[in-house]
């Protein structure tokens, strides 16, 4: 403490010193005082009317230090000193010496040591030296050796940088200043200072410290001569005509119509600029070039009978004055601060620095949470509570009757006995209108049976009305509620957040259908969500859609929206087929299977709906009843005549696999005799009949080696013919490692045998005609390189096998180098980005002849995933193209791999 005082006195000592050497510099260079601009010379003269200014000692006596240096660039004029000068008008600025002169002549504000250094940093700048000013350094020197020569009293009291006010001296805060509200603070000060607000409103219900938050704000303004950047001048004006204290509401005479109010801001600028004035015109004829800032606190009490009347006065205003109200209501054309309650941390900060203010003795932890939550972190209910029990009462009952009288204070009205879910349905009718319970549902985020018990609590009073229309009830606001909600700033958070709900539902909902249609998504893609399902739904189904299936934690919340939803959506099968999907991927199978037949019962003829409920089957390990499915769902698809190569994939593969789980490869075998008629799916037909070849005899090779030979040797065989039918398609070729593998165990115990050289030839050259193509295939996919690894461990040795001609002896030796993708198979095609959209994870590109395709991050493969939204313009790419081309449409894509 004793360093503060000596460093206060030590940069008071240093502060005035600048101001007399200054002082000194500008009437040694500045001759005529009709060289001073005369708003300058105005506003000097204004501080004291007695004496009129006449020379250069009247001004500088009568300037302030943040206007000593503007003088001094007014007498370098044309001169080297002038960039000096601006240069040491920036240092002030930078070393903050105004707040520090206004922190010295307020002796009841902490003086932090930094203060000091700030000064002291400014005074021993080379640029004052330069200037010829020699006092301040010397004074520097003084003061370091202690020796301190304290400005005279008058220069401590009375040259305080103030902008004109009329602001009350003490106010609600005062004892406790203001807690909790920095962020808005902030806000607050960034719209006064932005010139392009006009109107800047502080919206919140009574008793969350509106006029606080602006009173301790204008407080700090005054006395910063930055202010006078954006007020020359601060006006306040209160049309509060009542306020609640420890006594109860108190009635106060207040403006109450817009003629009071010009009366009243006429009286205020007479005061404040002590200059009289017969009229508003008048008034405001006189001042419409200073910058005005005008505070009208608890504007609500002026709307309630005429809310357009404020707008008709700020265009009477002159274009120089500013406002900025309170409010318990909305109002227009401004920018807005709405108020929420202080929270638990907060008010709990609240409750124990009044306490001790007040000099009562601090509660205890788990009372002073009770009368902040009792309190709904209202400050002034937190405020009269602790005056309540610092008079006497018992906590309970100052809790309950202070609960009682900001009620009656705040809002007086029914809507203030309503539940927040049935305050809610009233905003919701008031931003939507007319609503069925789906609708409100989707606003609101409630449940059918949240949404219906709030409802019985609101339909037997008269604030909304009930109608039924096609066996679809409707609800609506009465005509009488509707103008007093608008006025009612009370759940102006509720409201905000439903309009911003509404708002983000229709966008989202539009977002969802551009992507439909961009992507083509077929509706036999699980990802289809028809153009008219609700708009809730659409978002909770995309948000589904695009949630990372591993992320546990992110599934785990949508299944709970999934549960919240149920009562809402249960008739729709698209909401019970994609509720049994999530359920799945959480491997809750029994609840997957229950909700996948209900689709189906809803809806069988939709062949989503079987191929869900087949796939559910799958993943619980009922392989029976999911190839049952599965081939229940093929017959159906060919009765429908069903052409979407993509989702008869996925049908072929869950049923293929189905089968070979439950092994019955002679099904397969069966089901695939004429693969090689299949067209688009011969590779896929192809590749499950090798494999159920080698399933059917892979234990077989002690137990019966002719029948091995003969089921392997089929295998091959038709892989091969895959492989050159088709290429290196994904399936085949994870396919075919299992075969591969079967040769590597199988070739070092057979080839030394005459009886097997044609199996042995026909193995070794399988491996030597496909092995690239199927290590480039395994390349471009995610954690493949042990697999490639195997493979190349195969090849080197099966290369060294003594057997008569070995086509593999030709090979060279294998590095870890990845095949170029020059030899990529034929079904890849090479294009180029040529244009990002902003959601980076879709991308437009081009091949050779400029055909167009439409890139998506879901259809990447490998590590291309992870880095798929660093993919620029300009990038080479390789993709397999979508035969589901519409015209005018870009094409969309199967697979992504890097160049």
């Amino acid at each position: 403490m004793r360093d503060q005082s000596i460093n206060r006195r030590k940069a008071a000592m240093l502060l005035f010193e600048i101001e007399e050497s200054f002082g000194k510099f500008i009437k040694d260079n500045l001759s005529d005082i009709n060289e001073i601009p005369s708003s300058i010379l105005d506003t000097l003269q204004e501080r004291k009317l007695e004496v009129e200014v006449t020379t250069i000692d009247h001004v500088v006596e009568r300037t302030y230090l943040s206007e000593i240096f503007q003088l001094a660039s007014v007498a370098t004029d044309n001169t080297s000193f002038n960039k000096l000068i601006a240069e040491i008008s920036k240092l002030a600025i930078i070393y903050e010496l105004y707040d520090i002169r206004n922190s010295i002549a307020h002796p009841n504000r902490t003086f932090p040591n930094c203060y000091w250094y700030r000064v002291a940093a400014f005074a021993s700048d080379p640029l004052i030296a330069v200037l010829g000013i020699k006092g301040i350094q010397e004074c520097l020197l003084s003061a370091e050796e202690g020796i301190i020569s304290d400005p005279p009293e008058e220069w401590l009291s009375s040259s305080i940088f103030e902008i004109r006010n009329n602001l009350p001296e003490h106010f609600e805060h005062d004892v406790t200043g203001l807690i909790g509200r920095e962020k808005e603070h902030e806000k607050l000060i960034s719209l006064l200072t932005n010139p392009r607000v006009n109107t800047v409103a502080v919206v919140a219900p009574g008793g969350y410290g509106k006029t606080a938050l602006v009173l301790d704000l204008l407080h700090q303004q005054i006395s910063n001569p930055k202010t006078s950047s954006y007020a020359d001048a601060i006006i306040f004006i209160t049309l509060k005509t009542e306020s609640l204290t420890l006594d109860g509401i108190r009635n106060q005479n207040a403006p109450q119509t817009i003629q009071q109010l010009k009366e009243a801001l006429t009286t205020a600028a007479e005061t404040t600029y002590e200059v009289p004035f017969d009229s508003f015109e008048e008034c405001t004829a006189y001042l419409e070039d200073q910058k005005l800032l005008i505070c009208i606190d608890n504007l609500e009490t002026l709307l309630r009978d005429n809310p357009e009347a404020f707008d008709e006065l700020n265009l009477e205003l002159p274009p120089l004055w500013r406002i900025v109200v309170t409010s318990r209501t909305m109002i227009g054309s401004n920018q807005s601060i709405a108020l929420e309650p202080l929270g638990k941390k907060h008010s709990i900060n609240l409750i124990n620095s009044y306490i001790k203010k007040r000099g009562g003795k601090v509660l205890g932890r788990e009372f002073t949470e009770k009368v902040a939550t009792d309190c709904y972190f209202n400050p002034l209910a937190i405020r009269l509570t602790i005056d309540k029990i610092l008079c006497g009462s018992a906590i309970h009952s100052a809790i309950s009757s202070t609960k009682s009288e900001i009620a009656e204070f705040s809002f007086r009205n029914l809507i203030e006995s309503l539940s927040v879910n049935a305050n809610s349905i009233l905003e919701a009718l008031l931003i939507a209108g007319e609503s069925d319970k789906i609708h409100l549902c989707s606003l609101l985020e409630l449940s059918l049976d949240d949404l219906s018990s709030a409802l019985r609590e609101v339909i037997p009073t008269s604030l909304i009305s009930r109608k039924i229309y096609d066996d679809v009830e409707l609800y609506d606001l009465s005509s009488s509620i509707r103008d007093l909600l608008l006025i009612d700033t009370k759940n102006i958070t509720i409201r905000d957040a439903i309009l911003s709900r509404k708002n983000n539902l229709d966008i989202k909902s539009n977002e969802v259908d551009k992507k439909q249609i961009e992507l083509s998504i077929s509706n036999l893609n699980v990802s289809y969500i028809p153009n008219d399902t609700t708009q809730s739904l659409k978002i909770l189904l995309e948000s589904f859609h695009r949630c990372c299936k591993a992320d546990m934690e992110k599934m785990g919340e949508l299944l709970r929206r999934f549960k919240n939803s149920y009562e809402t959506y249960k008739s729709l099968a698209i909401f019970q087929r994609e509720y049994a999907r999530i359920s799945s991927y959480l491997k809750d199978y029994k609840t997957a299977v229950q909700q996948a037949k209900l689709a189906v019962c809803i809806s069988r003829d939709e062949p989503l709906n079987l191929f869900v409920l087949a796939d559910c089957y799958f993943r619980s390990k009922d392989y029976k009843l999911s190839a049952e499915t599965y081939l229940e769902l093929v017959s159906k698809c060919e009765e429908l005549e069903i052409q979407d190569t993509k989702f008869l994939a996925n049908v072929y593969h869950g049923l293929f696999q189905s089968l070979l789980w439950r092994g019955d490869y002679c099904t397969i075998i069966e089901q695939t005799n004429d693969w090689e008629d299949r067209k688009t799916f011969s590779a896929l037909f192809g590749g499950y009949r090798a494999t159920a070849y080698k399933r059917t005899v892979e234990n077989s090779f002690k137990a019966n080696i002719d029948a091995y030979v003969e089921g392997m040797t089929n295998s091959i065989v038709v892989m091969d013919n895959v492989f050159k039918l088709a290429g290196y398609l994904k399936s085949p070729c994870i396919q075919s490692l299992k075969i591969i593998t079967e040769i590597d165990f199988a070739i070092p115990r057979l080839f030394d045998d005459e009886k097997w050289n044609d199996f042995c030839r026909t193995s070794l050259n399988f491996i030597e005609s496909h092995y690239i193509g199927i290590i480039d295939q395994q390349s471009l996919d995610k954690n493949t390189e042990s697999k490639v690894k195997a493979i190349k461990e195969t090849v080197i040795k099966l290369k060294n096998i003594d057997f008569p001609e070995n086509p593999l002896q030709h090979i060279s030796v294998l590095t870890e180098e990845r095949t170029g993708l020059d030899e990529i198979d034929s079904s890849y095609v090479e294009v180029r980005v040529y244009h990002v959209m902003k959601d980076t994870t879709r991308k437009f590109a081009k091949d050779i002849e400029s055909n167009q395709y439409y890139l998506t991050k879901e259809n990447t493969s490998g590590d291309l995933y992870s880095k798929w939204e660093g993919i620029s313009e300009g990038a080479k790419l390789f993709v397999i193209p979508s035969e589901c081309i519409q015209p005018d449409k870009a094409i969309p894509v199967l697979d992504i791999v890097e160049a």
